[in-house]
């Protein structure tokens, strides 16, 4: 999941009922994100907050459900170190997506990879 898919677990947004079911639904040893995703849905839950979109009780309580559902459970996390970063690069350019984007695709890629050799 890259970040703006997760914020819709927290926040309530067009999505949320369909994060709402892979959480209940899907084994959390098959979500992944990456650990980066994790900051940018709280940086994006604290701007939520500033500009009035959701209240601060509302925040605290989606901070206490990422930690509690993310950092210490849940989905995967993955970091996104520089050889990951080098080697999403050409995918920024065949796909017209952003470069955090194209970071969170070569994770999925790698990652599916992995685990369909794992399987054989």
């Amino acid at each position: 999941m890259d970040a703006s898919a997760l914020v819709k677990r927290y926040a309530i947004e067009a999505g949320t009922p369909l994060l709402n079911h892979l959480f209940a639904q899907v084994n959390p040893a098959r979500l992944l994100c990456l650990t980066l995703g994790v900051a940018e849905v709280a940086a994006t839950l604290a701007r939520k907050r500033n500009r009035g979109d959701i209240t601060s009780a509302a925040y605290s309580l989606a901070m206490r459900a990422l930690y509690s559902e993310v950092l210490r459970g849940g989905p995967v996390k993955l970091p996104a170190d520089d050889h990951l970063i080098l080697r999403s690069l050409p995918l920024s350019d065949r796909h017209s997506i952003n470069a955090t984007d194209a970071v969170v695709l070569q994770t999925a890629l790698e990652f599916g990879s992995r685990a369909s050799q794992q399987r054989r």
